[in-house]
């Protein structure tokens, strides 16, 4: 099951692709915000897979938000403007959905997010993973050699234990499934650890050496 926020102010709107993705069968929405305030609110406590994001509304606009954006999820922008369509790629955002949405349209857009969560990490064997770094690149990872991973924007920081990060495109939730969960947690919207390798720890922050990695309340009770 893919899991999704709606952003957008306004309620036709967002009625609309609540239609779109009940045809889709394998779409849960997790929240819908009427602007980047709630967004930002509902994004300290959970990370969807998709952001279905409106670009002009009250507070802050769409792209005010992508310019400072912290986020795993992909981001499809939902929109009555086209001028914005060549900057929004600057984000690397997956598509970008002119209103009034055809289904076909939508449906389009969600097949492409299908493939890039479906076929960026493949599971290999118990003690490794196989990532694709780009079309025609594939990497593999030993568990045991990961320290911690980190959700930036679109993309996921595999930190390793020979210093070599490892940047590819996916979720931290899709990449959660991946891994063991007897090895990884999670510890904050926008890190997982490997267990083995935490040295330390405070009321608020982990240590895997020198580096220091926040611990949110939402996870450390499972944590502890």
């Amino acid at each position: 099951m893919i899991t999704c926020f709606i952003v957008d102010d306004e309620p036709i709107a967002r009625r609309g692709l609540r239609e779109y993705i009940a045809r889709e069968g394998d779409i849960k929405i997790l929240a819908e915000c009427e602007n980047i305030v709630e967004l930002r609110m509902r994004l300290q406590e959970m990370s969807p897979d998709i952001i279905f994001l409106d670009i002009e509304m009250p507070y802050a606009s769409g792209m005010d938000w992508l310019s400072t954006a912290n986020t795993s999820s992909i981001v499809i922008l939902t929109t009555a403007y086209e001028q914005y369509a060549l900057r929004s790629y600057d984000f690397n955002v997956a598509d970008y959905l002119l209103k009034p949405i055809p289904y076909a349209r939508f449906s389009k857009a969600i097949a492409k997010a299908r493939n890039l969560l479906q076929k960026d990490i493949e599971t290999e064997g118990v003690d490794y993973m196989v990532v694709n770094v780009t079309q025609t690149k594939r990497h593999k990872i030993l568990f045991r050699d990961i320290t911690y991973i980190e959700a930036q924007q679109n993309y996921c920081n595999i930190h390793q234990c020979d210093n070599t990060p490892l940047m590819i495109r996916t979720t931290l939730n899709r990449i959660l499934e991946q891994l063991p969960s007897d090895m990884f947690c999670q510890v904050h919207r926008s890190f997982i650890v490997n267990k083995t390798r935490i040295t330390s720890m405070d009321s608020s922050h982990i240590y895997i050496g020198d580096v220091s990695i926040p611990v949110s309340r939402t996870y450390k009770e499972k944590l502890l």
